[in-house]
């Protein structure tokens, strides 16, 4: 089951980067966004979502909130993005720590413990 929660953390930053390149190649602003209710995290104007695995839980902090009352962080672009913290969890351990950074846009650091 450690290789279902390293691929959740696999395609979370996947999508991350997918959010970044829409956004510079458009010209507009793409958000990230978590809909806990659903179990999915999806890109505000791009078609892009990915569920959230049963035992698998992520929580975001420093995000803004967009009408739904969904928490977001926004990639831009010139690259930089909004910040947020991830926390990437299974069974309350957990696994994955991600920062987004607001200059250039990266999801670091990736650390996925077994």
């Amino acid at each position: 089951m450690a290789d279902e929660s390293r691929r959740f953390a696999v395609e979370f930053s996947q999508l991350m980067r997918k959010a970044r390149a829409r956004a510079m190649v458009d010209g507009v602003p793409v958000a990230v966004c978590i809909d806990a209710a659903r179990r999915v995290v999806y890109l505000s104007n791009h078609g892009g979502a990915l569920s959230i695995p049963g035992p698998i839980g992520i929580e975001a902090e420093g995000l803004t909130r967009n009408l739904m009352d969904h928490p977001c962080s926004v990639l831009y672009p010139d690259g930089s993005a909004g910040g947020g913290l991830f926390k990437i969890s299974r069974n309350d351990t957990v696994l994955a720590r991600l920062q987004l950074d607001t200059v250039t846009g990266a999801l670091l650091p990736y650390r996925v413990h077994p």
